[in-house]
């Protein structure tokens, strides 16, 4: 009896695995129609509630939907007018960087053979290649061309999704299906992905003027193209901030100089280290509810699955579905394991105790029916 106990487990097991690849496989199949649709929804979770209160001052849902809506235009349009101008600016001047960015190379290259720290120029030129850094600048731009170009059809697949929305409770409530678990869970995942976006936007926000104000200050060039970069890769966890200032250091390095590049280095760090590690935890209050390995797990499998733009999203997708594995009394362990840090032992027992109850009763179905046979 034991072995068939051990067959059944192992035999679910591996169809669960089964029915999770053949998910991913057909998310990452389908993600070019995916990708909107995810940016969209996260655009109404965001911005439905300025339409809750319009309409609870007396105006009217279509009124309200249109003023949200007409703001969003508004400020879409000007950063895709002011970032497109930016990036078609700097694609015409990049082979002038290039050459530059080949010349500040040779001198480094130079400098080091003198202090005999190497023998060779191509000792370094493998590491030091002017072309994959512009390359890598391509491609970053690229990606976000691709984004701009996505601007209407997320536009209005928003504008559907937020009308939507504010007839969704009176059709919950008609179904019966108001006091429900699930519809609980629903609410509860909303509110905890709108306070994270909302909060990671404002600090995003800030991020992206205190940059453009040190570049400004500084004097590198396209200082707006590089604040928009850091507000959208602000999102990114762990890594996004450096990967936002690897291209302005090396900017100000072939256009203004060494000293200039250290000063950008310098002030990158310290915006970043103050708003990541200072303001961020303050304002998140209890935290994301994941452990920091957990996300950057995440921020590697969603970039894997939906490129550029699961990366953006790796973190409230990640708490989506923590949310959902709570509300399920089998699933409930995984929810804790993936979740931040637990201190204090009886906190500790007590989620001890619902990981085996739950393993438990995940298992209770199959010895019962053993048992009948």
């Amino acid at each position: 009896m034991s072995e068939t106990a051990s067959l059944s487990s192992t035999s679910r097991f591996l169809l669960t695995f089964a029915a999770i690849v053949v998910v991913c496989a057909g998310i990452q199949a389908a993600a070019t129609l995916l990708i909107p649709f995810m940016v969209s929804i996260f655009l109404a979770i965001i911005t439905a509630p300025t339409v809750t209160r319009l309409q609870a001052v007396g105006v009217p849902t279509l009124v309200a939907l249109a003023a949200v809506l007409l703001a969003m235009l508004l400020v879409g349009s000007g950063v895709i007018l002011l970032a497109g101008a930016s990036i078609v600016d700097f694609l015409q001047d990049m082979p002038l960087y290039q050459y530059r960015l080949e010349t500040e190379l040779h001198d480094l290259q130079v400098w080091l053979r003198e202090k005999g720290w190497i023998e060779s120029d191509e000792a370094l030129g493998s590491y030091l290649d002017s072309k994959t850094a512009v390359a890598y600048f391509g491609q970053m731009l690229a990606s976000l061309s691709n984004l701009f170009n996505q601007a209407i059809l997320i536009f209005l697949t928003t504008m559907f999704i937020i009308l939507e929305m504010s007839g969704f409770p009176a059709k919950v409530e008609a179904i019966g299906a108001a006091d429900s678990k699930a519809y609980h869970s629903v609410q509860r995942i909303i509110a905890d992905v709108r306070q994270y976006m909302l909060i990671k936007s404002g600090t995003s926000l800030l991020t992206a003027v205190l940059v453009v104000l040190l570049l400004w200050r500084i004097g590198v060039n396209y200082c707006l193209l590089w604040g928009l970069l850091a507000f959208l890769l602000n999102f990114i966890p762990n890594i996004g901030s450096i990967i936002a200032g690897v291209p302005v250091v090396l900017l100000a390095w072939i256009q203004l100089g060494i000293g200039s590049a250290v000063w950008t280095t310098i002030g990158y760090v310290a915006i970043n280290f103050g708003i990541g590690y200072f303001l961020e935890p303050r304002v998140m209050g209890r935290g994301l509810g994941l452990s920091t390995l957990v996300v950057f797990v995440s921020l590697v499998f969603w970039g894997w699955l939906l490129g550029p733009i699961g990366m953006f999203l790796s973190v409230p997708l990640t708490m989506i579905l923590k949310t959902a594995l709570e509300a399920g009394e089998t699933t409930k362990w995984i929810a804790v394991l993936i979740g931040p840090e637990v201190t204090g032992s009886e906190h500790i027992k007590q989620s001890a105790e619902e990981t085996s109850e739950a393993v438990r009763d995940s298992a209770a179905p199959e010895g019962a029916s053993e048992q009948t046979t």
